[in-house]
């Protein structure tokens, strides 16, 4: 199963990319380690989850920079 099958298909996220992140914090909606796709903006980065449950939040740019992730 490949995480390209899935990318969503709205405009907005014709740009994102796919991530292997790991998220712990109980700020963010989701816990763990997940493959996600991201938009990484200016000042904002909008995150959805590759599998599973459509989850998606945005975090700052700040804080992105400081998570620990992997681009697949």
């Amino acid at each position: 199963m490949s995480i390209y099958k899935s990318k969503p298909s709205q405009v907005s996220w014709q740009s994102a990319k796919p991530f292997s992140v790991d998220l712990y914090s109980s700020r963010y909606p989701v816990c763990g380690s997940h493959m996600v796709w991201a938009v990484v903006g200016y000042k904002w980065v909008r995150i959805r989850k590759a599998f599973g449950q459509v989850i998606p939040f945005k975090v700052r740019r700040a804080e992105w920079d400081q998570i620990a992730k992997r681009a697949l």
